[in-house]
C-alpha cells in the first residue's frame, strides 16, 4: 500500500474507532448494555487495526489483529498488559453475544469499560501520532 493510502487507511480506522465509541456511550447512557458492549469492542478493534497499519500490517481478522497487537505492543512493553486483557475480554463477550446469543445484560460488567476503552484508544492514537 502506498504511504498516502496507508495514512488514509489509518485515519479511516481511527475515525471508525471514535464513531463506535460515541455510539457505545449513547447506548450506555440508555442502559442498552449488550449493544454498548459490542460497540466498545469495535471501537478497540478499529483502533488496534489502525495501529497495526503503522507497521504495514493490514487485517480484518479479529484474532489475528489481537495476536499481532499482543506480539508487537504488549510483549515489547509499549502498552500495558491490561489492554491485551481488555481486548480479549471484549472479544469474548462480543463473540458470545453475536454468535451464541448470550447477550451482556449485566450493567456491572459494562459500567467500568468506557473509561478503560477510551484510555486505550487515546494511548493507541498517541503511538500512531508519535511514530513516523
Amino acid at each position: 500500500m502506498k504511504r498516502e493510502d496507508s495514512i488514509g487507511y489509518i485515519k479511516s480506522r481511527m475515525d471508525s474507532s471514535h464513531e463506535h465509541f460515541r455510539l457505545a456511550k449513547l447506548l450506555y447512557e440508555e442502559r442498552l448494555w449488550e449493544f454498548a458492549y459490542t460497540q466498545l469492542y469495535h471501537a478497540v478493534f478499529y483502533a488496534v487495526t489502525a495501529l497495526l497499519a503503522k507497521q504495514e500490517i493490514y487485517t480484518n481478522a479479529h484474532l489475528e489483529a489481537h495476536a499481532d497487537f499482543t506480539r508487537l505492543y504488549i510483549k515489547s512493553g509499549k502498552f500495558d498488559a491490561k489492554y491485551a486483557k481488555l481486548i480479549k475480554d471484549l472479544y469474548n463477550g462480543y463473540k458470545k453475544g453475536a454468535y451464541v446469543g448470550k447477550l451482556v445484560r449485566d450493567s456491572e460488567l459494562v459500567m467500568p469499560l468506557p473509561e478503560l476503552v477510551l484510555e486505550m484508544i487515546n494511548e493507541i492514537e498517541k503511538e500512531i501520532n508519535s511514530s513516523t
